[in-house]
């Protein structure tokens, strides 16, 4: 996941309600849900994490870093073909920033390797 760059693991904890109220301000804050997205996949939570990277995406469908984010919630929990689409999403959507067009494929290709062994990354 694109951590922010003040995100530090520490500050986790204290975040994540910042975050919420954020939200309850502007429900469709959609950094705000991709970064407290970020705060509960640290703190292990995948599935609340999932639920924000889905806002996220629904309140800014043109966020590369959203889509890239709930690719890998996803794959963490196992949905790889919905993993692939969100890689390919972000890609369609920042197809120049190197980080979107090998990070990603890097990351997916090992993954979708084992489920798939004869499609490429």
């Amino acid at each position: 996941m694109l951590l922010p760059r003040f995100f530090l693991p520490e500050h986790v904890g204290i975040r994540t309600p910042i975050y919420s109220q954020a939200i309850l301000l502007k429900p469709d804050f959609a950094a705000a849900l991709i970064n407290r997205g970020v705060a509960r996949a640290l703190q292990g939570n995948q599935a609340s994490a999932l639920q924000d990277y889905d806002e996220a995406c629904r309140a800014q469908p043109d966020s590369a870093v959203a889509f890239h984010n709930r690719g890998i919630a996803r794959e963490l929990q196992g949905d790889l073909a919905g993993a692939r689409q969100d890689y390919d999403e972000a890609i369609r959507l920042r197809p120049d920033d190197p980080m979107f067009t090998s990070n990603l494929y890097l990351r997916a290709g090992l993954s979708f390797a084992k489920a798939d062994p004869g499609r490429r990354g």
